[in-house]
């Protein structure tokens, strides 16, 4: 800033600053990955699943709705929903220096392949 004043200075108090994982993002994903148990699949995959969720005031994540529902990817969407409920508490968003729900929009691909046996035929390696 060329004025003189300090970037603490330059954002203004009705400014939002969003909701965001304690640890950060990518770390959020890993630990999120890690906790997955992928279903059983008969080929090679690649879910595509957005999410969208409240974080509330205290930083919980709630209110989990699938905004691309699909019924070839139901049982994955039903372990990410699973798996979210166990993820620890984010930094809610602010607002004037006060916490505030917002919503949150979470992209998710996961990459699920299986494994050719002796017989030629795909056995799940996701376990």
């Amino acid at each position: 800033i060329t004025d003189g004043k300090s970037m603490k200075d330059a954002v203004s108090a009705n400014d939002i600053i969003k909701a965001s994982p304690k640890e950060g993002m990518m770390y959020f994903y890993k630990s999120f990955m890690r906790k997955v148990n992928a279903p059983d699949v008969d080929d090679i995959l690649e879910v595509k699943v957005v999410i969208k969720m409240l974080i509330d005031e205290e930083g919980k994540l709630t209110n989990f709705e699938i905004v691309n529902k699909s019924a070839a990817n139901e049982s994955f969407e039903n372990e990410f929903l699973r798996v979210l409920k166990t993820m620890p508490n984010w930094n809610p968003a602010t607002k004037d220096g006060k916490a505030i729900a917002t919503d949150f929009i979470l992209p998710i691909t996961m990459k699920v392949a299986g494994n050719l046996n002796s017989n030629n035929t795909l056995v799940n390696q996701n376990k």
